[in-house]
């Protein structure tokens, strides 16, 4: 029943990645900052994993921090940034609300907890919902789970070098111009 690492947009932190690269990074023993982010142009969150549909892609990250953290070792009471942020129009975000229910903390718990119940009876069952209560819960409590919109982003690498963030700002125009093909109705 178990899936794949998932394949991050881009992963701000203390870390290490492997000669895989792919889905093989590690943080550091001195890590105290690891952040997640998704991104997004005028698509959602992708819905399901192989074996459970139900599972989304904001489930499935937030449980590959606490894979992460739990292989390291490192409680997440330690880090000073622990995050993961779904990068997004801010018309998504404010307008549609299109992420606002599947990045609720609840609604990742409720997830998670149905994805662990579904390995009852099995010999990982014992296993599985030691790994929840010891990793994925503590992971989920202290970590920062949000949406952040292009523009606030944009606006902030602005005011840090104009030059740089204009391109990017008519970059980021033509994008918004060009995307709404993937938009779901």
């Amino acid at each position: 029943m178990g899936e794949g690492f998932t394949h991050a947009d881009g992963v701000v932190g203390h870390i290490s990645v492997g000669r895989g690269a792919l889905a093989d990074l590690s943080l550091l023993e001195s890590a105290s900052q690891f952040l997640v982010t998704e991104a997004k142009m005028f698509s959602p969150l992708s819905s399901g994993v192989t074996n459970a549909r139900y599972f989304d892609q904001a489930a499935r990250n937030v449980v590959c921090i606490a894979h992460a953290l739990y292989q390291a070792d490192l409680k997440p009471s330690r880090f000073s940034s622990l995050a993961f942020y779904v990068l997004a129009p801010r018309e998504q975000i404010e307008d549609k609300q299109l992420f606002k229910n599947l990045i609720s903390k609840q609604s990742i718990m409720d997830k998670v907890s149905r994805r662990v119940s579904a390995y009852g009876g099995s010999p990982q069952a014992e296993a599985k919902v030691h790994w929840q209560r010891e990793w994925f819960e503590p992971t989920l409590e202290c970590a920062d789970v949000d949406c952040l919109a292009w523009e606030e982003i944009i606006q902030f690498i602005c005011l840090k070098d104009e030059p740089f963030g204009s391109d990017l700002s008519a970059f980021y125009k033509e994008c918004c111009k060009f995307n709404r093909v993937q938009e779901p109705e």
